[in-house]
């Protein structure tokens, strides 16, 4: 992936999880892999990276479960980068997560159980590269930057999703209204330099309550480079050119949460909750904006459990939690008043990020219902 060097860029170069040159195998070692442990991977990674030159690598990981499917994704980038860097295979084994059980989740389903224990570059590869992928469960869609062009990309994807999930027992008006999100957010990461992966893993599940069938439909989308969800809009403010109705909502709910700015709501976050409100661009000056990334925010509260739901953007985590998040007439709030204007986001929405990511990535979980209809005819 493009600039996928750039997730080493901030992490400490460290050798704690490297046994020896003749070895050649880094072991990690804890409950849950989750951003945490991810950034010791790659700590350990720099330091295989800048100061190692062999053409095998051994991983090890003794993780008893994987946090969500954004570690998976990110995982995979880092083993093409490292065969991009001069390494021919990498021997991957999961001590305590059998990789070929789709039934675990996000392992069971990515392009390593696919490929096997013994990732060979030319096959990852070709498989990470490839535009459109279904495995199991599973459907990746890989967007480059040099070829793309958003409309066509957005039909693409809009089909493709539309497409995988139609064979389930859900309603096809929720199928849509769930593939145009996906496509909102893809779409709305137009404004990098850089490749776009939208992973889309979809599981039933039982309702131990009423004893119904759901699916859950975890998503992934991942943009790596230098511009961040907030850039477009951060540099506009401080180039004092603003048009339209972005500049219209900025004039009016700035001065007021600049108020609020503290060591957890600074500028950068400002611009992150703004950037969903209605009709505000994340593009450049000349572009009036839209209702894209409202639209999903609409369909995500329809539709999710708010389990495990995040964006991640340079240092930033944006939780999307349950009661803390409204849509009103394309203005979206983050806080239990309900109001973007006047109330900063609660505490509980941002975080600080475990690792720096450079560019943007979503992570979702939607939880939609099987229609009994559709099964009865």
């Amino acid at each position: 992936m493009r600039n996928a060097r750039k997730l080493l860029e901030h992490v400490k170069e460290s050798a704690s999880c490297f046994t020896t040159y003749k070895q050649r195998k880094l072991i990690f070692k804890g409950e849950i892999f989750d951003g945490y442990e991810f950034n010791k991977f790659l700590s350990n990674v720099k330091f295989v990276v800048n100061k190692m030159s062999f053409s095998e690598l051994y991983l090890d990981f003794y993780y008893k479960k994987v946090a969500d499917d954004s570690i998976i994704v990110n995982l995979e980038i880092i083993i093409a980068m490292l065969f991009e860097s001069g390494i021919n295979t990498i021997f991957i084994d999961f001590k305590k997560l059998d990789i070929n059980d789709s039934k675990i989740g996000y392992l069971g389903n990515s392009i390593i159980s696919k490929c096997g224990k013994i990732l060979r570059k030319n096959k990852f590869l070709d498989e990470y590269y490839s535009e459109f992928t279904i495995f199991r469960n599973t459907l990746r869609y890989y967007i480059k930057d040099k070829t793309r062009n958003e409309k066509m990309n957005s039909r693409i994807l809009y089909d493709i999703i539309t497409w995988v999930i139609a064979d389930k027992n859900i309603d096809r008006k929720i199928i849509g209204n769930f593939a145009k999100a996906v496509v909102e957010i893809a779409d709305n990461m137009r404004h990098s330099d850089s490749d776009c992966i939208v992973s889309i893993k979809s599981n039933p599940l039982i309702n131990v309550v009423d004893r119904k069938t759901y699916y859950s439909l975890s998503v992934c989308v991942v943009n790596i480079g230098d511009i961040f969800i907030y850039t477009p809009l951060e540099n506009s403010i401080k180039n004092n050119n603003l048009i339209g109705s972005t500049k219209n909502i900025v004039e009016k709910a700035m001065p007021i949460h600049e108020k609020f700015y503290n060591e957890n709501y600074n500028l950068d976050r400002f611009c992150m909750v703004t950037v969903f409100q209605n009709s505000v661009t994340t593009n450049n000056v000349n572009d009036y904006g839209g209702n894209g990334l409202p639209y999903f925010i609409k369909v995500l509260i329809e539709n999710s459990n708010f389990n495990n739901c995040y964006l991640i953007s340079g240092s930033n985590v944006l939780f999307f939690k349950e009661h803390y998040i409204s849509l009103n007439n394309g203005v979206v709030s983050f806080n239990k008043e309900c109001c973007y204007y006047d109330k900063p986001p609660d505490p509980e929405v941002f975080k600080d990020a475990p690792t720096f990511y450079p560019g943007t990535m979503y992570n979702l979980e939607f939880i939609i219902k099987e229609n009994i209809w559709k099964l009865l005819y």
